[in-house]
């Protein structure tokens, strides 16, 4: 949400392209950040037997069966 104002404030004060920079790298780093985080976890969970079972039951990792196996 920071990036847009600081884009603006980037366009007004710098040069356009600062402007079109942060607006791109925010917009588009959460995304990635997500991405990443949720990957993090699938392989700390197979890796770590407790965590598993810690995420499983919390409802951050759901387990279903494959409907193409």
């Amino acid at each position: 949400m920071l990036s847009f104002p600081l884009a603006l404030a980037a366009v007004v004060w710098w040069e356009w392209w600062i402007g079109a920079l942060v607006l791109g790298v925010g917009l588009l780093l959460p995304r990635a950040i997500k991405r990443s985080a949720s990957q993090f976890v699938l392989e700390h969970a197979l890796d770590d037997q407790p965590f598993y079972e810690y995420v499983t039951e919390a409802g951050v990792l759901r387990v279903t069966e494959d409907a193409r196996s």
